[in-house]
Order: structure tokens, then sequence, then C-alpha cells
């Protein structure tokens, strides 16, 4: 570099240094930037020459420093536009949301009111269906139907101990493998209390029944009896619900053996 141009760039204001790189080696070389010049300039490690123009690389500078500026204030201005656009979208993005909501339970209302409406029509027509006079007859033949079988000791309707006591006095009274004797001693033993002693005496005048009535409770721990009336005509009364019992359900179950007297 000349002389002369260095004592320009020493009196000129505009002139600054810019570091550049050597097209051959790439060794870093500090040159004065004039305002409006071209230069030759010659590598001192390798010895290229090659022409810098100052002109082109300060209006490269300003684009690059005006493109920055640019960019600063993109930000800036995204920086501050930004929150209230996106507040806004929220909002109309909220605001979707909750009318599409709105618009599916809306819909599943419809349609409740709707199977609500058809089911009560459907209900209501069933109950102008039903013709009361029919179903009351039909009720009464059920009834009477299920009271027959009743009477005649049928096992699906054998709930309570009494009710299974009588089926089994039942199939004991067509037991053709038993004697009468037999046969009136297991129904009165299956309808006398427990722990009773039942004896069964044959006669030409009848049967006769023997049976002996545990008529006493005794405590845990105590010695001897104690009955649960306070009266002989308690007592009696007693003793005679249980005769009756007896022999009722003897008679009723041995109806068809002939037996007239016991």
């Amino acid at each position: 570099m000349s002389d002369q141009y260095k004592r320009e760039a020493l009196n000129n204001e505009e002139v600054y240094k810019a570091v550049l790189s050597c097209p051959k080696c790439g060794q870093k070389l500090r040159l004065p930037v004039y305002k409006d010049k071209k230069l030759h300039v010659t590598c001192p490690k390798c010895g290229k020459e090659f022409l810098f123009d100052c002109r082109k690389y300060r209006t490269r500078q300003k684009f690059i420093l005006l493109s920055i500026i640019v960019a600063c204030l993109i930000v800036l201005a995204v920086d501050i536009i930004a929150p209230i656009f996106l507040f806004d979208r929220r909002n109309v993005f909220i605001t979707e949301i909750q009318k599409g909501y709105e618009s599916q339970i809306k819909k599943i209302q419809d349609q409740f009111t709707r199977e609500k409406i058809s089911i009560k029509e459907s209900y209501d027509n069933e109950i102008k269906k039903i013709d009361v006079v029919a179903l009351k007859t039909q009720a009464a033949e059920h009834y009477k139907k299920i009271w027959e079988e009743r009477k005649n000791y049928s096992s699906k309707y054998a709930i309570t101990p009494r009710e299974k006591a009588q089926l089994e006095m039942l199939a004991l009274s067509k037991d053709k493998t038993k004697s009468i004797e037999d046969i009136i001693r297991g129904i009165a033993i299956k309808t006398a209390p427990d722990n009773s002693t039942v004896n069964v005496l044959s006669s030409a005048s009848g049967y006769s029944l023997d049976i002996d009535f545990d008529m006493s409770e005794l405590s845990s721990g105590e010695e001897g009896t104690r009955t649960k009336h306070d009266s002989i005509d308690s007592l009696k009364k007693e003793i005679i619900r249980l005769v009756s019992k007896v022999t009722n359900d003897v008679f009723e179950f041995c109806r068809n053996m002939g037996l007239k007297s016991i």
C-alpha cells in the first residue's frame, strides 16, 4: 500500500480498518476502508495480489446492519403484538370448543327427549291393550290352579317345615311296603312334637294311639323339669290342641286305608 494512501487514511475521518482474509491462503489482513476507493492489496504471506473495493464493502456492511435492525424491529413488534393476537385467538378457540360441546349436549338432550317420548308412547299403548276383565279372569284361573296344586301337596310349594312334613306324610301313606300300624305311627311321629313317644295298638274296634307328649322343658344346669304352663287349664288346652293336630293329620293321610276310628 502506498504512503499516499496511508496519509489519506490518517487524515480522513470516514476511514476505518476492516479485517479480511486473503482469498488464497486465508491470512487475516487489516485494511483501511475508504469512502469510495479501490485498493490493490498484496498478501505479505503468500504474495497474492487482489483488488479490494471499499465502496462495495461499505454497501454490504450497511445492508447487513440494516437487516439486523429490521430483524430486531420485527422481533420487537412480534413480542408486543403476538400476545394480543394469541389472546384473541385463544378466546376464539375457547369459544369454538364451547360451542362444539354445547352442540353435542344439545344433540344428546334431544335424543334423550325423543327416547323418553317414544318409551312413554309405547307404555301408554301397552296400557291401552290391557283388558282388565280378561286379566282378572286369568289371575283367578292362575291362583285357582295354584290352590289346587297346594291341596294336592305339590312339592314345588313346600316351603315351610310344616309343608315339607306333610309331603313326607303323604309319601308315607302311599308306601305299600309298610303295615297300617307302621304308617299310622310314622305319620303320628311326624306331626307330634319332638321327643314324643308314639305307640299304635290294633283291636277289633279299630286302632288306638298311645302318645306321650313332652310337655316340659329342662333348662341347662337344672335337675328335674319345669312346665311352661302356669295353670292346669292351660296344660289341658295344650294337650287337646296337640291331640286334635295328630288325629286330624292321621285321618287326613290315612283316609284311603279304610280307617274308621282311632
